[in-house]
């Protein structure tokens, strides 16, 4: 049994280029384009010059002599230490992530550690060198656009707005759990039709696609011959079609 759940996950993710876990947790995830986090970049440089702009215009308007280790402090330090401090404190954003919809996560999908985004910020120095040709070259030849500071941090940039903030979906693979008790033994009667447009129409992202889980809802509990209420249309379909997988995982 285990073998065959092994196989049926590996076909699985040779369909599709979504990444499952060994938790049968499967996440979508869209890198970030180059061009958005470029922008991104000049949008904090901004604030970093504006915050530098800021500091000296207070300190001259109130006649406030700095010396070098005031400077250092007050100016240099803050302006270092800006990116990790965001991202850290907002988990993976920085202003100009913020306001472009971008976020670091790790390629897994799960959040970056401190020690993460400590990494990539210090790989930093030489993703800059020759104008940014280093990071833009990287990020070239890399499926997930990572710069260098990303690939040894495990990290990637992704775009929030693609994927609601990275869809996890529990679901679709919960049925090859040892404990996984299915909720409709008339499952069993799904052909691989109706199953596969069970699946086709639970990952349908278009306008309509509430009204297509709710008619398609209806006319399986028609066809199967249901009784009782159903309280979520999406729900009884991702539980009817893990129920079928189930049945057709343990029929041999």
């Amino acid at each position: 049994m285990r073998m065959m759940n092994f196989l049926y996950l590996c076909t699985a993710m040779a369909k599709d280029n979504h990444l499952v876990t060994g938790q049968f947790v499967r996440i979508e995830q869209t890198p970030a384009k180059s061009s958005l986090r470029f922008w991104g970049f000049f949008i904090d440089l901004l604030m970093e010059i504006a915050y530098i702009y800021a500091v000296f215009f207070v300190t001259d308007t109130l006649n406030i002599n700095m010396d070098a280790s005031s400077v250092l402090l007050f100016v240099v330090l803050p302006v270092l230490i800006y990116q990790p401090v965001c991202e850290v404190v907002s988990g993976g954003q920085t202003l100009g992530k913020f306001l472009l919809n971008t976020r670091v996560v790790r390629v897994d999908g799960s959040s970056p550690s401190v020690g993460d985004f400590l990494l990539r910020w210090l790989l930093f120095s030489v993703d800059i060198l020759f104008f940014g040709a280093v990071a833009a070259f990287s990020m070239l030849v890399t499926a997930r656009r990572q710069r260098l500071g990303d690939l040894a941090a495990g990290t990637m940039v992704i775009r929030l707005n693609t994927y609601d903030k990275i869809r996890v979906s529990l679901d679709e693979f919960r049925f090859v759990k040892e404990d996984y008790h299915p909720s409709y033994e008339e499952a069993r009667n799904l052909t691989v039709e109706q199953a596969d447009r069970i699946a086709r129409t639970l990952a349908d992202r278009s306008t309509s696609r509430r009204h297509r889980i709710e008619t398609l809802a209806r006319q399986m509990y028609h066809e199967l011959l249901l009784s009782g209420e159903i309280v979520d249309n999406e729900v009884f379909l991702a539980t009817l079609l893990s129920d079928y997988r189930y049945y057709d995982l343990n029929s041999v």
